[in-house]
């Protein structure tokens, strides 16, 4: 979860800015031991650092993330790819629901799209679409029948509770950017751990 520090503003974890830019936590820690090679700026408070979000959202904008290299031999026999490796906007946009996960669905890109995005009845679109895209992957007609994330929910079936937080607010940022995704593609990208785990 973000902290907030009233001089640097938004704070985010080594893990938060490793699912959101693509770069590994080993990477990020060379990084910082070498700060030349670091593409952003970092902040060290006592043994710990943290990266201001607003600088991560800059390299985000003018880099879109990092991309991947498949090496291929002439001996290797590779899988097909998921996405064509031409249909760059597809890649694009799924590399960037990717980075929503049970870590930030329910605490900072929740907390974005219910008060920031502006868009209206964002809790309720939430729970609604987060329940739809559940209930596809169960294969269960009737996504009303899925109980609303609360509590109970979280306690008695927390694989429903993260999902329908995570899928709901990754169909709402695709919505609210336009992004040219299905409920499948959604609901195909990996969750992050339920319940996500707390470490820096």
């Amino acid at each position: 979860m973000p902290q907030f520090n009233p001089v640097y503003g938004e704070l985010l974890s080594s893990r938060e800015v490793s699912e959101m830019t693509g770069f590994t936590m080993n990477q990020l820690r060379n990084q910082r031991q070498k700060p030349e090679l670091s593409p952003f700026p970092f902040l060290k408070l006592g043994g710990t650092s943290l990266y201001r979000k607003t600088d991560i959202m800059n390299w985000i904008e003018d880099n879109g993330g990092i991309e991947a290299s498949y090496v291929v031999m002439p001996h290797h026999k590779a899988s097909p790819l998921e996405i064509s490796s031409e249909n760059f906007e597809k890649r694009e946009a799924i590399a960037k629901l990717a980075s929503i996960t049970t870590r930030n669905a329910w605490t900072s890109m929740a907390t974005w799209f219910i008060e920031e995005s502006g868009f209206p009845k964002a809790t309720q679109f939430v729970h609604e679409q987060g329940r739809e895209i559940l209930a596809l992957e169960r294969s269960i007609a009737d996504w009303k029948t899925i109980a609303r994330p609360n509590n109970d929910l979280k306690s008695s079936d927390p694989d429903a509770f993260w999902k329908i937080w995570t899928y709901g607010v990754r169909k709402g940022f695709a919505t609210v950017n336009d992004l040219d995704v299905t409920n499948e593609d959604i609901m195909s990208i990996p969750v992050g751990d339920v319940p996500p785990l707390k470490t820096n």
